[in-house]
């Protein structure tokens, strides 16, 4: 069903972040309270953070609002590649 299918792209997505940044785990949310069409965050969190930000939700702790827009093709652009290499890699274990 497309919703299971859905989660599982979700979570592969984590994969692939966690792999490229290191990070310690990554929060999933499946909101769809402000934008109607079903979407996803995968955020990674880092052990290196405040403890006491990560005790809060991704969007508790940090303000998104102001962060800058990534730029795949400027300073981004070894993460974007890292992060489509190993989506590939995850995409051609899963089968």
């Amino acid at each position: 069903d497309a919703r299971a299918q859905f989660f599982s792209d979700l979570v592969l997505l984590g994969d692939a972040i966690m792999q490229v940044t290191g990070s310690e785990r990554i929060n999933y949310l499946v909101l769809c309270n402000q934008v109607p069409e079903l979407h996803g965050h995968c955020v990674p969190r880092f052990e290196a953070e405040d403890p006491e930000k990560r005790k809060q939700g991704p969007f508790e702790a940090y303000d998104f609002g102001s962060a800058r827009v990534a730029d795949a093709h400027g300073q981004d652009q070894r993460l974007h590649t890292e992060l489509r290499a190993a989506l590939v890699r995850l995409l051609k274990n899963r089968g």
